[in-house]
C-alpha cells in the first residue's frame, strides 16, 4: 500500500488541534506516556516532510487519542474500522454513529429503536421530519410541501400536522403492545 504523508500529517495536526493541544503541548503528552521526540521531527510529520517514524509512535498516538492505525494512516476515513463500515454501508457520519452507539448503551433505548425502525410508518416518519426541516430551512410554501409529498399522502395536513398524526400513531402501537 502507497501512503500519503502529507495528508497523514495533516490528518495527525488537525486530530490534535481538536484534543486542543498546541504541538509542545502534544509532545509532552507523548512524553508522558513514554514515547519522545523532537519538536522539528514531529513538526515535519505534521507536514509531511517525515515520514520515517516507527511502529512505536503509531501505538503510542493510537492508545492516547483512541484512533486505529489504519485511520492514523489514512486507510479509512473514520476513527475506528469498524465505523469506517457502519459508515459506508449507511451513508452515517462518524459523529451519528458514535450518538447511536450512546443512545444504544440503554436496553430500553435498543428495544425502542427496533421497535421504530420496524414499524410500518417509520419510512413515512423519516420523509416527514426531512420534509418539515426543508420546510424550515428554505421557507417552503404549503404548496410546495404538497408537491414534493403527494406520494406520502400528506394532502391535508402540513408537515407539522403530520408528524404529530405520526406521533399518534406511535402512541397507539405502544398501547397495543403487550408489555
Amino acid at each position: 500500500m502507497e501512503y500519503n504523508f502529507k495528508k497523514i500529517g495533516e490528518r495527525i495536526r488537525k486530530e490534535r488541534k481538536l484534543l486542543g493541544y498546541s504541538q509542545h503541548e502534544f509532545l509532552e503528552v507523548l512524553r508522558e506516556k513514554g514515547y519522545t521526540i523532537g519538536y522539528n521531527r514531529y513538526s515535519n510529520i505534521e507536514t509531511g516532510k517525515y515520514y520515517h517514524y516507527d511502529f512505536d509512535f503509531l501505538c503510542v498516538l493510537s492508545d492516547l487519542c483512541k484512533w486505529e492505525i489504519g485511520y492514523i494512516l489514512c486507510e479509512h476515513d473514520c476513527k475506528t474500522g469498524r465505523n469506517t463500515d457502519i459508515s459506508k454501508e449507511t451513508g452515517l457520519s462518524e459523529q451519528s454513529i458514535e450518538t447511536i452507539k450512546a443512545l444504544n448503551q440503554d436496553n430500553n433505548m435498543q428495544l425502542f429503536f427496533n421497535d421504530l425502525i420496524n414499524m410500518g410508518e417509520f419510512n413515512i416518519l423519516v420523509e416527514r421530519l426531512h420534509t418539515y426541516k426543508l420546510a424550515l430551512t428554505q421557507k417552503w410554501t404549503f404548496g410546495t410541501i404538497m408537491k414534493v409529498n403527494e406520494d406520502i399522502d400528506l394532502k391535508e395536513f402540513s408537515a407539522n400536522k403530520s408528524l404529530i398524526l405520526l406521533l399518534e400513531k406511535i402512541k397507539d402501537f405502544y398501547k397495543q403492545k403487550p408489555q
